[in-house]
């Protein structure tokens, strides 16, 4: 029994060191870090049409802090790039972390072997439970292979799920939070945005998920391997309609934390 007292204890100081009380307990969201997909030499998926990932997200996230910016003044909105550059994933956590944001939104554009699939996808921290999601995840985290610094990923072992369970644990004191903002972004996404398919929320291994430390999502934005959907995502009013979206699931989250 010893053994798993300390494990437990461990556990337990594990979470206390990594994460500000402020974050997990906070009655009010005043800062929001955006966080756009890829960057530089890393162009994430490339769609039918050669839409690259890292410029669908760019254009979506900025359009996102626009709308922000007129309809939620007080709501403080960083970016974890200004530029076409190539940000490490710790590094896009280490910079929500250090501002202290009360909510985290990575954005991105999804691919598949499958042409026919479209439509949106919410992820929070956790094991993936299906194929997709697995590969999605996979997708997503080999933009480590563009960063120099790959010593500072040691800790997130892709084929150790003690990592992934450990990421999970941390994760179950804001795990509800994240929940709450990803269901949020689906249902807008299903329910108010014209001619959508959301394909629910999901829970999969990313890094940039598993390094931040307040309520966090992953939002797919629609699949550029659908010609259908890549043209939309290009269109203004494609980049406008998904980007409100967002920024309703923001909306509704912060009336509901500070209700």
């Amino acid at each position: 029994m010893k053994p798993l007292i300390s494990i437990s204890l461990l556990t337990v100081s594990f979470i206390i060191l990594s994460f500000s009380p402020a974050n997990f307990i906070a009655t009010s969201v005043k800062k929001v870090v955006i966080d756009i997909g890829h960057g530089g030499k890393d162009p994430g998926t490339i769609g039918v049409s050669n839409t690259m990932e890292k410029d669908v997200a760019f254009k979506v996230a900025t359009q996102l802090g626009s709308i922000l910016e007129i309809q939620i003044p007080d709501l403080i909105r960083r970016y974890t790039r200004y530029t076409d550059d190539l940000i490490p994933l710790a590094e896009r956590a280490r910079i929500a972390n250090k501002e202290g944001a009360d909510l985290f939104i990575s954005i991105h554009a999804n691919a598949s072997a499958n042409p026919d699939i479209m439509g949106t996808e919410t992820y929070i921290a956790g094991l993936s439970s299906t194929k997709e999601s697995i590969e999605t995840a996979m997708r997503e985290n080999q933009a480590i292979a563009h960063e120099k610094n790959k010593k500072i990923y040691q800790d997130f072992n892709a084929n150790n799920n003690i990592d992934f369970i450990m990421a999970a644990n941390r994760h179950n004191i804001i795990r509800q939070k994240s929940l709450q903002m990803a269901q949020l972004v689906e249902y807008n996404f299903g329910t108010r945005t014209i001619n959508r398919n959301s394909r629910g929320v999901k829970s999969a291994d990313f890094i940039v998920l598993y390094k931040t430390a307040m309520p966090s999502v992953l939002v797919e934005i629609g699949y550029l391997s659908n010609s259908e959907e890549e043209k939309y995502l290009n269109s203004e009013e494609g980049i406008y309609e998904t980007a409100s979206a967002i920024y309703r699931a923001i909306r509704d989250y912060k009336e509901y934390i500070e209700k």
